[in-house]
C-alpha cells in the first residue's frame, strides 16, 4: 500500500450512528435492548426473548450460529443493506457461545484445547466468530 500524504482528510465526527459500533453493557433488566431498538432503521438479532416487551422492535430470533451465519449473509443483499442500517445483536456473549458449539462440533471436539497444540481449536473459534461479526 503506498502512502501519500495529499491523501490526508480531515475527520468530521457526525451524530449519525450508522457507521458506528456501540456496545451496551449493564445489568440484566437496565434496557440496553429498548435503547438499542430505539435507533431507526435497526435489526435485532436476538438470542434472548426480551425484545417481545419492546414495541417496534425489529427482530430476527436466533438459535444457533448457522442461524446467525444466515442472517448476516442475508444483510450483504442489497435490498437489506437498503433497509437495516443498525444492527443489533441481543446478547453478544451468547453469540459467541453459539459460535463456540458450533466450532466444537465442526472440529469433533468438546472442547477446543483438545483441537491441536498451539491453541488451533481457540484460534478457529476467534477466526470464525471475528469474521462473521467484522463482515457486518
Amino acid at each position: 500500500m503506498a502512502v501519500n500524504l495529499d491523501d490526508v482528510q480531515l475527520n468530521v465526527v457526525t451524530a449519525d450512528p450508522v457507521s458506528k459500533i456501540w456496545l451496551f453493557y449493564g445489568d440484566m433488566g437496565t434496557r440496553k435492548t429498548s435503547v438499542a431498538c430505539a435507533f431507526p432503521n435497526h435489526l435485532l438479532i436476538a438470542y434472548d426473548i426480551g425484545y417481545k416487551l419492546i414495541n417496534g422492535a425489529a427482530a430476527l430470533p436466533v438459535q444457533n450460529w448457522q442461524d446467525f451465519k444466515a442472517a448476516v449473509k442475508q444483510l450483504d443483499l442489497q435490498k437489506n443493506k437498503d433497509r437495516f442500517k443498525i444492527v443489533v445483536i441481543d446478547t453478544i456473549g451468547k453469540c459467541y457461545q453459539a459460535c463456540y458449539q458450533y466450532m466444537c462440533n465442526q472440529m469433533g471436539v468438546s472442547d477446543p484445547g483438545e483441537a491441536g497444540k498451539f491453541g488451533i481449536g481457540w484460534k478457529k473459534i476467534r477466526n470464525e466468530f471475528e469474521t462473521l461479526i467484522y463482515s457486518i
